[in-house]
């Protein structure tokens, strides 16, 4: 673009006789400056500008969400090349083709130009034609351009503006570690604004944080949540959302009025689709998390390449976006546009019927990865429930308000193992506590009641409530009993004497004796080989062969049922148990394996013909050698 080009920009009420004086006089009209700082825009302003300056580079689109600031970036972009003469161009202060044709009918720039085109979702197919015309009739033009979706002109070149990085749960980093997010410096900057003593500490470093994941990063979400704390302290803000409850509702002192409220920017958004698409996009509005494709075609009820041809119009839009997944596409709406969406599904007859097929296929999805919890394809279901977490909890909520009670029940049991994997313990205890009713109020799902029991007491036990923990397993021990299932009471008797009776150890070890006595055919049962290793746990402080014997029997269990993670528990185990055999150093002096067996003591030289034949080798009790 040269040195020293003709920079044109957008400015309010410029209607297009005067642009035709100002574009024939050169007279330079600049930008004034924002007020306000711009935050974590650094690498981007610097990207912007490298590229307007290129002449490969003639027409230049910033495309992503409403209030993520594309309009700012740009302005900071043009401003950063330090331009003499500017003149500004307003495409809402009159009709898009008249401004246009003014532009067409004067003549060419003597030296390069920039147009700056700011919020074109609202340009019709003849000013696309206009603005393709331009660049065809003035070889020295360059034309910059901000919009939710691309102009789709021959030759243009997309700059995706993402929303601000925000810290990823559970948001434990240290207050240094959070001042280093753009989204979290933000946020403290405009909040010292409204108050100058205003300081990220220990004390609302979390809750700030979550603030700004739940704003998703969009700049002008995150502003408009700072005024409310003129009135909110932030533990406070962050309850309400939590909630639900309303916290964007208010007016933000914005230099633009298009930019007044996340509302007015979600509405404008929400225009840009037709009534169908608006409709499907309210009801995608019931997912809390993200959505694959298969997912959003349940929901919307439509054919796979219907569905495919909506979701890839609304993330051209910037109302979904694609996120992290387990190898396949997934989507996340916007928190703000969700809950814009759900305020109007609410008003129709959709909601209910969404939420149905949400809970329907979320049920169906557990019930399907309850066999896969334990076998060599854990890891990739543990990671597919974390990702849907949240609208697992959403569609149990719905299945109970909804009398469905027997099916929330089934669900919560066959997501009891990823909550305790992946440490839901309180959150998994909530939702078993209601399941043993549920199931014996059900003659079909009856038999299921002590599964319940003994899943619950699981939790229970690793929580450290000992006193929960046995009174599950005792009536699930009970019921096991009268429904003719040994291998499960074996297992909760275990767990029993452990939640009772430890660290007595005579009905401990009594109990793991008689847990080690079960025959070869249970050993796949995926109960028994966690009790197993739950008695050498409690074992390793009271018989530490009998601790050995039980690990080889829960590793055995384990690798019949191709449960890599009782695999990986069983050696962690092995490690416990070899320190508690042998707390010395690192290395042993008579070569054996440190952290195990004491040395075995020196013996005198004797002659090969006096020399006693010896006893074999005693092997270590954790089979370190």
């Amino acid at each position: 673009m040269g040195h020293n080009p003709t920079i044109i920009v957008r400015s309010e009420a410029i209607g297009p006789g005067r642009l035709r004086r100002e574009l024939n006089s050169g007279t330079a009209f600049q930008e004034p400056g924002h007020p306000t700082s711009l935050v974590g825009r650094d690498v981007e302003i610097l990207t912007l500008s490298a590229q307007l300056r290129q002449a490969a580079y003639r027409l230049v689109t910033l495309t992503g969400p409403g209030g993520v600031g594309k309009s700012r970036l740009a302005g900071a972009a043009v401003a950063d090349l330090q331009r003499a003469r500017g003149t500004r161009l307003d495409l809402h202060g009159t009709t898009d083709e008249e401004a246009l044709g003014e532009i067409l009918g004067v003549r060419p720039p003597q030296e390069p130009a920039l147009l700056f085109l700011d919020g074109c979702d609202q340009l019709t197919d003849d000013a696309v034609a206009a603005v393709e015309a331009l660049l065809d009739r003035f070889p020295r033009l360059s034309v910059l351009a901000t919009g939710r979706r691309p102009l789709r002109v021959y030759g243009e070149r997309l700059f995706p503006v993402l929303p601000l990085p925000t810290p990823p749960p559970p948001y434990r980093q240290d207050v240094l570690e959070l001042q280093d997010y753009a989204a979290v410096e933000l946020f403290v900057d405009r909040a010292r604004a409204i108050d100058p003593a205003f300081a990220l500490t220990t004390d609302n470093a979390q809750a700030v944080a979550e603030i700004c994941q739940r704003m998703d990063g969009l700049p002008l979400a995150i502003e408009l949540v700072t005024e409310r704390l003129r009135l909110f302290r932030v533990d406070s803000l962050l309850t309400r959302l939590r909630e639900g409850r309303p916290v964007l509702g208010g007016e933000h002192v914005a230099r633009s009025p298009l930019h007044r409220s996340i509302g007015t920017i979600t509405e404008r958004s929400f225009r840009l689709l037709d009534e169908e698409q608006r409709s499907l996009l309210t009801r995608l509005s019931v997912f809390t998390g993200c959505m694959n494709l298969a997912m959003a075609q349940e929901v919307l009820g439509l054919p796979a390449h219907r569905a495919e041809q909506v979701v890839e119009t609304l993330v051209g839009l910037h109302l979904l976006r694609v996120s992290p997944g387990d190898g396949e596409p997934r989507f996340t709406m916007y928190n703000t546009v969700r809950e814009f969406c759900l305020e109007r599904l609410e008003s129709t007859d959709g909601l209910q019927d969404a939420r149905q097929r949400h809970a329907e296929h979320l049920l169906s999805l557990a019930l399907q990865a309850e066999p896969h919890l334990t076998g060599p394809q854990q890891p990739q279901w543990l990671q597919r429930l974390a990702l849907l977490h949240e609208d697992l909890l959403a569609a149990l909520t719905h299945l109970e308000t909804s009398g469905r009670h027997g099916d929330a029940a089934r669900a919560s049991l066959a997501l009891h193992r990823f909550w305790l994997v992946r440490g839901h313990l309180g959150v998994g205890e909530q939702w078993l506590a209601r399941a043993p009713t549920a199931f014996l109020a059900d003659p079909r799902h009856r038999h299921l009641a002590p599964r319940a029991e003994a899943a619950r007491g699981e939790l229970a036990m690793l929580r450290g409530d000992t006193r929960l923990a046995a009174d599950c397993f005792r009536h699930a021990a009970t019921a096991f009993q009268e429904q003719g299932e040994h291998v499960q009471e074996r297992a909760v008797l275990a767990r029993l004497a452990v939640a009772q009776h430890f660290p007595r150890p005579a009905p401990v070890t009594k109990a793991a004796r008689q847990l080690l006595r079960a025959t070869a055919d249970d050993g796949a049962d995926g109960q028994l080989a966690s009790a197993t290793l739950e008695l050498a746990m409690a074992c390793r402080l009271l018989d530490v062969k009998l601790a050995a014997d039980l690990l080889d029997a829960a590793n055995a269990r384990f690798m019949r049922a191709r449960d890599v993670r009782g695999e990986a528990l069983v050696q962690a185990m092995r490690g416990k148990l070899a320190a508690r055999c042998w707390p010395g150093p690192s290395t042993r002096p008579d070569g054996g394996r440190a952290g195990c067996c004491p040395p075995t003591r020196p013996r005198a030289r004797r002659s090969p013909s006096t020399r006693p034949r010896t006893s074999p080798r005693r092997r270590c009790p954790v089979r370190c050698s």
